[in-house]
């Protein structure tokens, strides 16, 4: 495999997670306008619910079978065998995880004091959509098919924000997110199987002992990183329902999915990077990964000193003075930003070079201390108790992930070359944010703030990475080469 397929694949996926970003925004900006903090709250919770269902149902299945696809990216005949025993795997779980979901969804409802009826049918319905198509953009993945990936995604979040937005104007309220999210992704699985129609890599294959022994043996580390990281980000939103109320949640799940948004592109690097370097030799591994965290830390850093800058002004802005108790959270949660971008191109990395149950038993300690910890802050310190417990853990669990790259991947003759970028990046960062505060004084107009941040933080950063050697010519081309 060429080493720049991990550069394509970045650019083709950055593409479609950008796109994503101001669409997702777009369609977060109308649910908190029609919906406001109380419902929004509420569908969270929703969506909540239903991703952890969909986790338990995939047992980490989906990375497993993805991992064993791009191992065997050249014998069509065992990718085939793999994706056929999974998608069995696959089916069987998710009945079962359904059955479960049924009898348990009126003992979450009392112990999380919500109100779900009339919604428990389409609830179901999505969980098993969604497991599918999760399936499936793993497979994309595994498969190095990062630009059918990011049209599909394209296609599907151009589709739900004009179909969420109508059902919304419609008063639907929050069966319209749901409605829009079950048909497209019924239909995202339809056009994915008809575009594969043809192809042996769908073929019918028996069950194979081996294959499935090799899927399960791979997908239970997967599952526990997987169900547990879910968990680590996720448990501080039912600690919030279950210890306040709807409302708060609205406020809370505001700032993490502004957070999610902009962590997009991030995802992008990730997805591209883990699949690519397992046919690497350690030397070009070194040399590659070393890259991808320049490059990372290059967008990431400014991202986050920005996003604390213009975080009163976005969230008035867009989202209006029902939010405003979002807008501490989200500074906060910009902390967080830095090292759950950074792992979202690490983590993988672990993943795919054999090392997903070093990360397992990271991940599990991590989300146990979290929990813990949740249940200690939330009473006492109300929404900002989550978002202590989420600091604390994230970054010592950010830190270990970061040790055991060093240690595994990296030679040590890379560790000052990189530590000196992130410190200059740190630096002008910093510059960045500081000079655009200061200018920002004179401006009072929030549209004109919020403009005026962004354009002058630009210009601001690129001059200052010219002038410290962080950016040069051939970094940009190195970047956006083919």
């Amino acid at each position: 495999m060429k080493i720049n397929s991990i550069k394509s694949g970045s650019l083709w996926s950055m593409l479609g997670q950008i796109v994503n970003l101001i669409l997702g925004f777009l369609l977060l900006i109308f649910t908190t306008r029609f919906l406001g903090p109380d419902q929004y709250g509420l569908f969270q919770t929703m969506l909540t619910l239903v991703v952890l269902s969909v986790m338990v149902s995939d047992f980490g299945f989906s990375s497993s079978v993805a991992r064993y696809v791009a191992l065997h990216q050249n014998s069509l005949n065992r990718r085939s065998i793999y994706i056929s025993n999974g998608i069995f795997i696959k089916l069987f779980a998710t009945i079962l995880v359904i059955v479960l979901l049924i009898n348990t969804l009126p003992m979450l409802e009392d112990l999380l004091e919500v109100n779900l009826v009339g919604y428990e049918t389409i609830l179901i319905f999505i969980t098993i959509l969604r497991s599918f198509r999760e399936f499936i953009l793993k497979l994309m993945q595994g498969m190095r098919r990062l630009d059918l990936n990011a049209k599909f995604n394209i296609f599907y979040n151009i589709a739900n924000t004009v179909l969420a937005t109508l059902l919304l104007i419609m008063n639907f309220e929050i069966y319209s997110l749901l409605i829009s999210e079950a048909i497209l992704t019924f239909f995202f699985i339809m056009i994915f199987m008809i575009i594969n129609k043809r192809s042996d890599l769908f073929s019918f294959q028996p069950l194979n002992k081996m294959v499935v022994k090799d899927i399960l043996k791979y997908s239970l580390p997967m599952f526990f990183i997987s169900m547990s990281f879910y968990l680590y980000m996720k448990s501080d939103t039912l600690m919030v329902q279950y210890y306040m109320n709807n409302t708060a949640v609205g406020l809370y799940s505001l700032a993490t999915m502004i957070i999610g948004k902009v962590h997009m592109p991030l995802v992008a690097i990730g997805q591209a990077t883990g699949p690519g370097l397992v046919a690497l030799d350690k030397d070009e591994r070194s040399t590659k990964l070393k890259k991808v965290i320049e490059t990372t830390l290059l967008i990431t850093i400014p991202i986050c000193i920005g996003l604390y800058v213009i975080s009163e002004e976005l969230v008035l802005l867009f989202f209006g003075d029902e939010f405003y108790q979002t807008i501490k959270i989200l500074q906060l949660m910009c902390f967080f930003l830095f090292f759950y971008s950074v792992n979202s191109v690490l983590s993988p990395t672990l993943d795919y070079i054999g090392l997903a149950k070093v990360r397992a038993v990271m991940v599990g300690v991590s989300a146990t201390i979290n929990l813990i910890l949740n249940i200690l802050f939330i009473p006492e310190f109300g929404i900002h108790g989550a978002v202590y417990s989420t600091l604390i853990t994230y970054t010592a669990y950010s830190l270990l992930i970061i040790f055991t790259i060093l240690k595994n991947v990296i030679y040590s003759s890379e560790y000052q070359p990189l530590f000196t970028f992130f410190v200059k990046t740190t630096i002008i960062s910093y510059l960045m944010g500081y000079l655009v505060s200061f200018i920002t004084k004179f401006v009072y107009d929030e549209v004109y703030v919020l403009v005026t941040s962004i354009l002058t933080g630009i210009i601001i950063y690129l001059i200052l990475g010219f002038i410290f050697k962080i950016i040069n010519k051939t970094d940009i081309n190195y970047l956006f080469s083919k």
